[in-house]
């Protein structure tokens, strides 16, 4: 029988997904199912839940779609699980469609105990090599070797050579308009956020390599549940994954500290409410979990499957993927 060429990107997450079961049960990982439906989620900057109503007996229960599969993973480490991972549907509102961006996506998170993000790197260039079988991935007539260790770049130093500042110079409110305004960017009403998106976007993105490599050390400021540095606490101890400039998946050692994240997640819901934006109750049980975790050192990612999937399969657009 013959299979129209339309279901073959869809084949190669199929078998992708299968091969990511094999080599985490060869590397003695629990998988864990995770609810989608929850009554609050972590807030994170630049994440934006969907929403719905549950009737209940008492009336409408607010849920929230997860936009990620951490707050349940969490929740299992806490009770002592031990390494763990999970394939699941996530949901991010707001987001634009585009051909690298789909509202619902399938992603991979796993955590390991006893880690930092130092081994999350090691897995991830593992799992790449086992689910690839080759030592090379093509893609859009480009070849990318696998064969030896994937370069790990600095962020900040990137930083430095392009923008010509580095992050301890950019800490302040003040001192990133500063910087912003000087490069030409629009500052009014702008967040620190919003500028250094910006300009990483236009001034750095541009000259990332195309071959697979992390990108390290971004700023503690926009990583509100990852560990910071040891000797540059500005700086978090964070990588993002690429491959084809395409980036896969975000890691990171996790942020242990209630008091930390606690904090980061009442100024979120401070700037979402002056902004007017749909927000969620702070997520005490995610904090709770986070209390029994303290003193322990976990690492751990979230992968896009379907972004994965669309460089295997060698086509240009994630929204194939699924066969939209």
């Amino acid at each position: 029988m013959h299979t129209h060429p339309t279901f073959k990107p869809m084949f190669v997450r199929e078998k992708l997904i299968r091969d990511i079961r094999v080599f985490f049960e060869k590397h003695h990982f629990h998988e864990v199912i995770v609810p989608v439906l929850n009554t609050t989620v972590p807030l994170e900057p630049t994440l934006f839940p969907f929403s719905t109503t549950w009737s209940t007996c008492e009336g409408e229960q607010m849920m929230y779609l997860s936009t990620s599969p951490e707050r349940h993973l969490k929740k299992m480490l806490a009770q002592g699980l031990g390494n763990c991972y999970v394939i699941g549907h996530t949901f991010r509102n707001v987001e634009r469609s585009g051909p690298y961006h789909h509202p619902e996506f399938l992603m991979l998170e796993w955590y390991r105990e006893h880690a930092n993000f130092n081994q999350i790197m090691d897995d991830v260039e593992k799992l790449v090599r086992f689910i690839v079988h080759t030592n090379t991935i093509h893609y859009q007539g480009q070849t990318y070797p696998l064969q030896h260790s994937f370069p790990r770049l600095s962020l900040e130093k990137l930083f430095i050579k392009h923008v010509g500042v580095s992050f301890s110079e950019i800490l302040t409110d003040k001192n990133m308009k500063s910087c912003a305004k000087k490069h030409g960017y629009a500052i009014k009403n702008a967040t620190w956020e919003q500028l250094f998106h910006q300009i990483m976007l236009n001034e750095v993105e541009p000259y990332f390599p195309k071959k697979p490599f992390f990108l390290l050390d971004f700023p503690a400021r926009i990583s509100p549940l990852c560990a910071c540095n040891a000797i540059k606490p500005y700086l978090a101890d964070r990588f993002e994954f690429f491959i084809a400039g395409i980036e896969i998946g975000n890691g990171n050692t996790e942020e242990t500290s209630r008091a930390r994240i606690q904090k980061g997640f009442e100024q979120e819901l401070k700037n979402r409410i002056t902004a007017r934006q749909l927000s969620t109750p702070i997520d005490e049980e995610f904090l709770q979990s986070v209390d029994h975790l303290h003193h322990q050192s976990y690492a751990g990612i979230g992968l896009g499957i379907d972004r994965l999937a669309m460089i295997l399969a060698d086509v240009t657009d994630i929204h194939m993927i699924s066969g939209d």
